[in-house]
């Protein structure tokens, strides 16, 4: 794209200055002439109409040169562009080609270089497998064997040493289960006992210590007071000897009137 830019620019720049000396000659030449006068420019010459007259004046030996060079020199811009143009469409075809080959063998080397990974991965684990199960399997027969050794020297000692040794343990241990299981029996029920002595004892003290004074005031109170069976309120009163006594009985009363007479003195 940008080479066609470019090409496009440089026929403009080389083809307008040719036009523009083409044009003002033109229009030159149809100032200078009379208004009436019509000119058209052929190929064999300027036709010039004039009243309904047509005459072709042929061109002159100059403008016939300066003509054909323009006529030469747009068709070498055209060719030219022709040429630019398909040199540069080959150009973007070769480096599309080019890239899309180099795409290609690059997706190809990720792909190969991919696969030669995980065949390599694929090997390094079968060859760890063999070698960790050729070890498991040398490791289970050297066990094995082992066992098996062990087990006859087992069945040898067992059958020549170990027996009686077996026996008497399993007689100490049967004798020392038959006295313990007693013992654990008898300090079971001890404790038991012992606890439920302990409980009892809390309790009563607790009760006692709740009922004790009650009873003990009851008791007091009883003994101090025979006939009444609960306590007695003593009230003291205290008489005030301001305020006056009012005697009730069975006597009267008798009221004395005393009257007093004044005489004024002369």
């Amino acid at each position: 794209m940008v080479v066609v830019v470019v090409v496009v620019v440089v026929t403009m720049l080389v083809t307008m200055p040719v036009v523009m000396f083409v044009v003002s000659a033109m229009v030159t030449t149809l100032l200078t002439v009379e208004p009436s006068v019509i000119l058209v420019m052929t190929v064999e010459g300027v036709e010039v109409v004039r009243c309904g007259v047509v005459i072709v004046v042929p061109y002159s030996h100059d403008i016939a040169i300066i003509i054909i060079i323009i006529i030469i020199i747009i068709i070498i811009i055209i060719i030219i562009i022709i040429i630019i143009i398909i040199i540069t469409i080959i150009i973007i075809i070769i480096i599309i080609i080019i890239i899309i080959i180099i795409t290609i063998i690059i997706i190809i080397i990720i792909i190969i270089i991919i696969i030669t990974i995980i065949i390599t991965i694929i090997i390094i684990v079968i060859i760890i497998t063999i070698i960790i199960t050729i070890i498991i399997i040398v490791i289970i027969i050297i066990t094995f064997i082992i066992i098996i050794f062990i087990i006859n020297i087992l069945h040898l000692l067992l059958l020549v040493l170990l027996l009686p040794v077996l026996l008497l343990l399993l007689l100490i241990i049967i004798i020392i289960i038959i006295i313990i299981i007693p013992v654990l029996i008898v300090v079971f029920v001890v404790i038991i006992v012992t606890v439920t002595f302990i409980i009892i004892i809390i309790t009563t003290t607790i009760i006692i210590i709740k009922t004790l004074p009650n009873q003990v005031y009851h008791y007091l109170i009883s003994s101090s007071h025979p006939s009444k069976s609960s306590p007695s309120c003593t009230t003291n009163t205290i008489t005030n000897t301001n305020t006056p006594t009012i005697i009730s009985s069975t006597t009267t009363t008798t009221t004395t009137t005393t009257t007093t007479t004044t005489t004024p003195l002369i």
